[in-house]
């Protein structure tokens, strides 16, 4: 099957300049705005859950009922989270003729910041929504989803125009709500790995947000994650070795803070 960005970008309706601007103004970017436009979308490279991937992510929005999410891997599988009435559904298949559902959440739509987590733990799916978490086992031989990202691309917010439903095994997905909103901190890991922040590849009806603050400065050191919080950034030195506020400690000085450590008494101590 050919990758699904097989229309051109012509039929698409994007000219090149339109598309490179949208994508220098957000790349990098851990926050953004989909104005909900009849043909508003992100598109990102491709999450593999496999057995054991997850994929994080905040949205916030007013509108009750649209299409979040939707990852085809264009062998039957696909994974598509959209809000319906208020409420989160995650719905997916492994290639099974019945897809499987879970949902999770309520009054979704009050304008607040909602925190998604989906991941994958072997036969069991968890679909969580603000820690409020639902899980559904599978059954079956083949549990895998996905072999390679280079085949397939996560949209957030709706599909391109001019999509041709036939290359999905969702055809339906085509004819669902936009999101309409802000979208912050995707991160996902692929088949097990570190999840990482994801950067768009290209996008249409796309705002560039002011209330980014890992945008407006990133202080996490040494390959620190930044996400972005009510209260500002936060940095995540997962897989660094590094560790403190902003990574900014090396391991050494752990060492350092056990082999002395002042004390005003006197006596002997360790520093921890």
């Amino acid at each position: 099957m050919p990758p699904p960005l097989s229309v051109s970008m012509l039929e698409l309706g994007i000219s090149l300049a339109t598309m490179c601007a949208v994508v220098v103004a957000v790349n990098g970017q851990v926050q953004f705005e989909l104005e909900g436009s009849v043909e508003s979308y992100a598109t990102f490279p491709g999450w593999i859950p496999c057995r054991n991937g997850s994929l994080t992510f905040d949205f916030r929005t007013r509108k009750s009922s649209q299409l979040l999410l939707y990852l085809d891997s264009g062998e039957g599988e696909y994974i598509q989270m959209k809000m319906i009435r208020k409420v989160a559904m995650l719905r997916w298949s492994l290639g099974q003729r019945l897809a499987s559902v879970l949902t999770a959440g309520h009054d979704l739509d009050d304008d607040h910041w909602h925190h998604v987590e989906i991941r994958r733990d072997d036969a069991t799916t968890y679909f969580a929504i603000d820690n409020l978490e639902r899980s559904r086992k599978e059954r079956g031989q083949d549990l895998d989803f996905g072999e390679s990202a280079d085949i397939y691309y996560l949209y957030i917010g709706g599909m391109p125009s001019g999509y041709n439903s036939r290359q999905l095994a969702n055809r339906f997905v085509v004819y669902e709500p936009r999101f309409k909103g802000s979208i912050r901190n995707l991160r996902y890991g692929n088949c097990g790995g570190t999840p990482q922040n994801v950067d768009i590849i290209e996008s249409e009806g796309l705002r560039e947000t002011q209330e980014d603050p890992c945008k407006l400065i990133n202080p996490c050191l040494h390959g620190g994650m930044c996400i972005a919080t009510d209260m500002g950034a936060i940095c995540d030195c997962t897989g660094t070795a590094h560790f403190g506020q902003f990574c900014e400690k090396g391991e050494f000085q752990k060492v350092a803070n056990l082999i002395s450590c002042p004390d005003p008494s006197g006596i002997s101590a360790v520093c921890l």
